[in-house]
């Protein structure tokens, strides 16, 4: 470390910081190359593993009062570009990145040219990270394209550098729902057209799930519920929660449930109800249960006939009547409604047993095998549930 380094950090060891910044000050007064003196401490003391932040505002604001009290407008001289840039893209802390700016009058325009170069870096990288950074504390977020930035964040589902984008700007929050709202048109049907015709995002790699997941979260978190300006949103949201309850209904053991039948069937039927985006898929997501009879029965309810439904939809309709009919007979009328024989138990001496325990069913067997009245009827009924 030079002599002029050394008496600096000794000053502000001990807290003299104004006879610090007199000695950096009357040392860039008396030299002859004062811009290649700052430039070139600036590398040692951003190259050292050791803290220099105190150092290096020392030598800036020294400088820079220098420059404005004397009011030297000396030519800048020729300075290594690469050192430049590898100064200003990844050793320089930022908050002393502005005054650097000023001092060596790098340009806004250049800067964000510099910048893009390091967002073609890793997203996990160091380079890439303190690149948004610097972006961020410039303000320059609109200064790229979504594709530059924001769309790379969004499909890596990179939540934490989403945020520091954001910023905890209000504008900026509603340019990402207005994004994700855009993406998810039409359920998110038309996703990867969008990103390949409208942003240049050719063949993109992303996980649909976790994608989904993402806008609702930024959809909970900055929506406000503004359902009429984020559509698209709110339906994924709903889409999300019909999922849940299809889970619900179906793996749900029927001795813990959660809601009753009734209250499920309420619940779909005001959440879908008059939208045909959400009705068709809630058809979908029973379809892919193969539960026919509740596809019928939701058809039925939501005033869905089978023309309205997409194709594949459709056939699934189609192959499950075909499979009915094949169990019929040729020569059994077709139209012919068979009759149901119902058996009427008597009111009048009658027990009903439920039997739910071991001892019970041995009991139950006991009876059938060892009964001595001829006349005793039983009738048996079973309630069985498999579990896989």
């Amino acid at each position: 470390m030079s002599s002029l380094l050394t008496n600096l950090s000794q000053n502000l060891h001990f807290h003299n910081d104004k006879e610090a910044l007199d000695i950096a000050f009357n040392h860039f007064n008396h030299s002859d190359q004062p811009y290649n003196d700052l430039f070139e401490y600036l590398l040692i003391l951003s190259e050292s593993n050791q803290n220099n932040a105190n150092l290096i505002n020392c030598l800036i604001e020294s400088f820079l009062q220098w420059k404005n009290q004397l009011n030297k407008n000396l030519q800048i001289p020729y300075l290594d570009e690469n050192l430049m840039n590898d100064l200003i893209l990844k050793k320089l802390p930022i908050k002393f990145l502005k005054d650097f700016c000023e001092i060596f009058q790098i340009s806004k325009e250049h800067l964000i040219f510099l910048l893009r170069t390091s967002l073609y870096d890793p997203i996990n990288s160091p380079s890439y990270k303190h690149a948004l950074n610097i972006i961020v504390k410039f303000h320059y977020q609109l200064e790229f394209s979504p594709n530059e930035i924001l769309l790379p964040l969004i499909l890596d589902t990179k939540d934490h550098l989403i945020h520091v984008y954001i910023d905890k700007n209000r504008q900026l929050e509603e340019y990402v729902l207005d994004l994700l709202n855009y993406l998810y048109e039409n359920g998110g049907k038309r996703l990867r057209e969008i990103l390949s015709n409208e942003f240049n995002i050719i063949n993109p790699n992303f996980n649909k799930k976790a994608l989904g997941k993402l806008a609702v979260r930024y959809w909970n978190a900055f929506g406000n519920e503004q359902i009429e300006k984020y559509p698209n949103l709110a339906t994924l949201q709903h889409r999300r929660t019909l999922s849940y309850l299809i889970n619900v209904k179906y793996c749900e053991n029927n001795d813990e449930k959660t809601m009753s039948d009734e209250a499920w069937n309420e619940l779909i039927e005001e959440m879908i109800q008059g939208n045909a985006s959400l009705s068709e898929y809630f058809i979908e997501l029973l379809v892919d249960k193969d539960d026919i009879v509740a596809v019928r029965y939701w058809m039925t309810q939501l005033n869905r006939p089978e023309r309205t439904l997409s194709q594949w939809i459709q056939r699934y309709i189609r192959t499950k009547q075909n499979n009915r009919s094949s169990t019929v007979t040729r020569n059994q009328n077709l139209t012919q409604n068979a009759t149901i024989e119902y058996h009427t138990i008597p009111f009048e001496d009658v027990q009903i047993i439920f039997i739910d325990s071991m001892s019970g069913y041995e009991h139950l067997l006991d009876r059938v095998f060892n009964a001595n009245n001829a006349e005793e009827e039983l009738l048996l009924g079973f309630d069985c549930m498999l579990f896989y």
